[in-house]
């Protein structure tokens, strides 16, 4: 049953993201990229079960997995974040809001140290950033949502662990985290995406909600979605609708079926191709140089101290340009007698990626089904804050069965769609490239390889198999972006090709094309950006909010210009703090004023009247609310306090 679990805060809340910012907090919250605050799945999901092991430790296996015997348990948590995020995240693109503008409005910054008998303890100093309790929009506490699925037999048993989380975040029993748990009917959106048919199959996009955890080796990433986790997707739900064995065989196990990769989109839709060496990037300094460029090696010259850099990794699109998947580093702590942190390289949400499903159209009613009605995941970690994608509709370039129209003597480019796993005559797998090149032109009809023009990456392939809870054999393959040149011997040639074993999991897939084809484009396509309508008086609320932030963001920027350009730095810093508790304490400009006038040091009192009224003529101080003068100020003699500490030269007494 999917629920929603609704976190309302009942104080300050510090979701550690394990990392710092700059070197003004020590420790950071958890925020997405426009700045909003979130709860990470797993964080919710590891106090949950901190509190069944208090309360309903029969449970908890149950409900939360075991990981030595690794069984998964039936409950799904998603990231919390904020009510109404997807509209607040429309009109923050339509006002083109910084990231630090949304995090101000939702975060301060505290500051905690600790006593040691009668003193501060050296060293100990140390600046948080937290979530505020109340909520800028709607001054009332703030709320968080969740998604949820939970076997309907521990419904009520979650209940009452949802009912005993009282506390959750760093420093929890030290006044931060307090907060409120509820249980509601999750409310689906209906998307009207469907999946694209075309002769031999299917094409169908996901975009990613949450980061997409595929492990790769030393904690990176893949920068997509292999065949081998589509397929295991499909399977999975086709055992959990109670497929029979011969159907099952048939889909999932014989090759009758193929599963290509998923790779990203580009700007224009399509799907990306991995990159192949044959386009290449140019180097170069001298006069007229075009750095930056990217090149075809055999259509196109280079200039005097130009140099071409053969593009390796990632992806092109279909202007031939280079596209990289985003990526991020979380970081975790693993629970237990030795609890360690540990970093994963992830695959960033709100990416599109695509990929095609070629199988014979008897079978396509079963994979549109599952598309367009069940929660998509893929990767690691799929019970709580990754794997969730959303279905999306492909409307890019489609798979064709016709021949290229090429001329017998013309360039043609074979490129590697996809690893490949060509037999060898032992009965293993090649790595020799003598034998691909026979093979594809063999196949595809081609003739005398141009091996200059030519490059063959191998990788190691691996996976898991949850159904035998084992590894699978470590295998060499032809990587993905190998490439070799040919000639058409003859008028016309496939368009693509298959090739070597396991194809049902997406290997073996080798694309074809005219090398004058492959011209990289000057111009590439960007998306324009949503135009957000007022929708609710809450919404307009907000939208004022984020102007009033950005105005407020230039206004801190113009106060510490005004102390850069003083003689600030000859104070010493205690001097300065006494100066930011006047700020604080003042009511109105001309109570500050009349505060600095109240300082001996005439020195002194005239540096801090210097800088204070420099700020004046850059804003319209008849119309500035005091608050965000206030503001101002502080950040202006906060940044002057921590640049006079760093400072060592004398300061004036």
């Amino acid at each position: 049953m999917n629920k929603k679990l609704v976190i309302t805060l009942k104080s300050d809340l510090c979701v550690a993201s394990g990392d710092g910012f700059s070197s003004g907090i020590d420790v950071d919250i958890c925020y997405d990229d426009h700045g909003f605050p979130f709860i990470p799945g797993r964080r919710i999901k590891g106090c949950l079960r901190e509190v069944s092991n208090d309360i309903l430790p029969q449970c908890s296996d149950s409900i939360f997995g075991s990981p030595r015997r690794r069984e998964p348990g039936c409950l799904k948590v998603g990231n919390a974040v904020l009510s109404g995020l997807d509209a607040m995240k429309s009109i923050a693109d339509s006002e083109s809001a910084s990231t630090s503008e949304i995090c101000s409005l939702f975060t301060r910054v505290r500051a905690q140290t600790a006593i040691e008998g009668d003193s501060v303890k050296d060293g100990t100093l140390r600046f948080i950033r937290v979530v505020n309790h109340y909520s800028p929009i709607t001054r009332g506490e703030l709320e968080f949502e969740a998604p949820i699925e939970i076997a309907e037999e521990h419904a009520s048993d979650f209940e009452v662990l949802v009912k005993g989380l009282r506390n959750i975040g760093y420093r929890r029993n030290r006044g931060f985290g307090a907060i409120k748990c509820r249980i509601e009917d999750a409310c689906e959106g209906s998307r009207a995406c469907s999946v694209t048919e075309f002769p031999s199959g299917i094409a169908f996009a996901v975009k990613t909600e949450e980061p997409l955890m595929l492990p790769r080796q030393n904690d990176e990433s893949l920068d997509h979605v292999p065949g081998s986790a589509v397929l295991g997707f499909f399977a999975a739900k086709a055992q959990k609708k109670g497929m029979d064995a011969e159907t099952f065989e048939k889909l999932f196990l014989s090759d009758v079926v193929r599963f290509s990769p998923l790779y990203p989109v580009d700007a224009k839709g399509e799907r990306a191709l991995p990159a192949f060496g044959l386009i290449a990037k140019i180097k170069g300094s001298g006069p007229g140089s075009r750095d930056g460029e990217c090149i075809n090696l055999l259509c196109d010259s280079l200039k005097n101290g130009e140099q071409p850099k053969p593009l390796k990794s990632g992806f092109l699109g279909s202007d031939y340009l280079p596209l990289q998947v985003e990526k991020e580093v979380t970081y975790h702590c693993s629970m237990g007698d030795a609890p360690t942190l540990y970093t994963q390289e992830v695959i960033r949400p709100g990416q599109v990626f695509a990929g095609f499903i070629f199988c014979p159209e008897s079978y396509r009613p079963f994979f549109s089904e599952v598309l367009r009605g069940e929660p998509l995941s893929f990767g690691r970690s799929k019970s709580a804050q990754y794997s969730k994608c959303c279905l999306e509709e492909y409307k890019g370039s489609l798979p064709s069965e016709l021949p290229l129209p090429v001329r017998s003597g013309e360039k043609v480019v074979a490129i590697l769609d996809s690893d490949v796993l060509l037999d060898d005559s032992c009965g293993g797998y090649s790595g020799n490239a003598d034998s691909l090149i026979d093979a594809i032109a063999r196949e595809a009809g081609l003739a005398n390889p141009d091996r200059a023009h030519s490059l063959f990456k191998s990788r190691v392939v691996s996976g898991y198999n949850a159904k035998w809870n084992q590894k699978k054999p470590h295998v060499i393959a032809f990587a993905a972006g190998s490439y070799c040149t040919f000639e058409a011997a003859q008028d016309g040639c496939p368009s693509e090709l298959l090739l070597g074993r396991r194809r049902g999991e997406g290997f073996g897939r080798v694309v074809l094309k005219p090398v004058t084809e492959l011209i990289p484009s000057t111009e590439s396509a960007s998306a324009a950006p949503a135009n957000c309508k007022s929708g609710s008086p809450l919404l307009d609320e907000w939208r004022a909010l984020l102007r009033e932030a950005k105005r407020a963001e230039k206004l801190r920027l113009l106060a510490i210009d005004c102390v850069k350009g003083s003689k600030g730095e000859t104070l010493n810093a205690s001097f300065v703090g006494r100066v930011l508790r006047m700020i604080v304490q003042s009511e109105s400009r001309n109570d500050l004023m009349g505060r600095i006038a109240s300082i001996r040091n005439a020195d002194k009192k005239a540096i801090v009247e210097e800088i204070v009224l420099s700020f004046e003529p850059g804003c319209d101080s008849s119309s500035l609310d005091w608050r965000i003068e206030q503001d101002c100020l502080k950040c202006a003699f906060t940044f002057l306090k921590y640049r006079v500490k760093r400072s060592e030269e004398g300061c004036i007494e």
